[in-house]
């Protein structure tokens, strides 16, 4: 079927991290999203594929979530990649190996400028026709300074909208915030309100079910899997050898002591934990593999396990106060490049490869072997969440009039010709 068939974005199926069918199904999203937002017949009139170009490309998330919805609605290789720039040297790596074929930039200011005909979406610059941002909630407390500044770049209309991956179908959490940009131009008229269409086509992608990320955790014979476990009996001499600094939990902290120590002892008298119960909680839950873990971690474990004593992922980068708890029927936190999960359940740290399968990669469609597990950490970590783009792709998608983006010239290497009006021509915004 064509939702087995990779587009442009792929080089060839590989499943080279040999995941399961339930997995691969869980990943393979794109007939879904197509079919639930009518695609098919929204991309009936178009007569080219849509060309894209990103900027900070990262992991490469719209390109691929792209040409899955594309791919999913019948429509596979009608999306030509033009470029891609990332200066990073991991993310490099990665788009190297993934997309051979797609001419990568290491500084966008040096690369040569896009024309505004040569990509229909641009991510990370402008002008073109559609252009899509994202970013942290956080955001929301200067998005009157932002829209003042975007509004300068030409005839767009805007909408700013929240996405979270929760309600597109998977158990896991990144609220973001995400602002489409179309040229007014290629809308079906000038009248055309951008956020209520936004907000009615996200509503209507909308799912009643979830994966749940537990899908996503690889068994113990996964390659990534089987490199954390082999370096547990050196983690387990490192930490003996640094024994003479053992701080204990029932002991009030001393003013030199680590800051970590104090946190937890502020956290215990809190929740009125006695030292009793706190001591030797994580050991009782997770055996022998609390001993490849530093104290801070088995002591913070300790605390969340006494609290929290079914909790099922637990974040050691933070100390107890601030630690990311996951307990049953909870979703799957924000994955960051420096989040170091913990899994109750297969009693070992979660790894890069499960971060990019949490983060709705098709791994069995890409070349993960290229990038090590810290380089997936951040690859990961830094990405936007597959079904939250692909839920944004689908409002674009269905703003555009395909008709007048026919009229467009088409892309490189091709003879499509352009009847547009030489005043549609111009440049805007530049």
């Amino acid at each position: 079927s064509s939702e087995s068939e990779p587009g442009d974005a792929f080089v060839a199926p590989r499943n080279e991290v040999g995941l399961n069918e339930s997995q691969i199904r869980s990943l393979e999203f794109g007939k879904e999203f197509a079919t639930r937002a009518g695609l098919q017949a929204t991309l009936e009139p178009l007569k080219r594929p849509l060309s894209i170009v990103t900027d900070c490309s990262g992991a490469e998330a719209p390109a691929i979530s792209l040409d899955m919805l594309l791919s999913g609605a019948g429509r596979p290789q009608m999306m030509e990649h033009l470029s891609m720039c990332d200066n990073a040297d991991g993310p490099a790596k990665w788009l190297a190996a993934n997309f051979p074929h797609v001419p990568l930039q290491k500084d966008m200011k040096e690369k040569p400028l896009v024309e505004e005909d040569e990509a229909d979406v641009y991510t990370c610059g402008f002008p073109c026709k559609a252009c899509l941002l994202e970013n942290v909630r956080g955001l929301c407390s200067v998005l009157g300074q932002v829209r003042k500044h975007l509004e300068k770049c030409g005839d767009y209309e805007i909408a700013v909208c929240g996405i979270n991956p929760r309600d597109y179908g998977v158990d896991a959490c990144r609220d973001r915030i995400y602002i489409f940009m179309i040229l007014r131009e290629y809308l079906p008229s000038r009248q055309f309100d951008l956020q209520h269409h936004a907000d009615t086509v996200l509503e209507l992608m909308k799912s009643t079910s979830a994966i749940p990320w537990s899908t996503f955790l690889l068994e113990d014979d996964d390659v990534s899997v089987r490199e954390i476990n082999s370096k547990k009996d050196d983690r387990v001499c490192k930490r003996k050898l640094n024994e003479k600094n053992k701080f204990d939990v029932a002991t009030r902290p001393r003013k030199e002591e680590p800051q970590w120590r104090h946190h937890n002892w502020a956290f215990m008298k809190k929740h009125q934990l006695s030292p009793a119960a706190v001591n030797g909680a994580a050991k009782n839950k997770l055996g022998a593999a609390v001993a490849c873990l530093h104290q801070r971690s088995e002591q913070a474990l300790d605390i969340v396990t006494a609290v929290k004593p079914d909790w099922q992922i637990a974040d050691l980068s933070q100390n107890v106060h601030m630690m990311p708890v996951v307990q049953p029927g909870q979703p799957f936190p924000c994955v960051t490049p420096g989040a170091d999960y913990f899994s109750a359940s297969r009693r070992r740290h979660i790894t890069g490869t499960e971060k990019l399968l949490l983060m709705g990669f098709p791994l069995h469609r890409l070349n993960s072997s290229c990038s090590s597990e810290a380089e997936k950490h951040s690859l990961a970590g830094n990405s936007m969440h597959l079904r939250a783009i692909a839920a944004a792709w689908v409002v674009i998608l269905k703003a555009i009039d395909m008709q007048k983006l026919n009229m467009v010239t088409k892309v490189k290497g091709t003879d499509h010709k352009d009847e547009r009006p030489k005043k549609m021509l111009r440049r805007e915004g530049r």
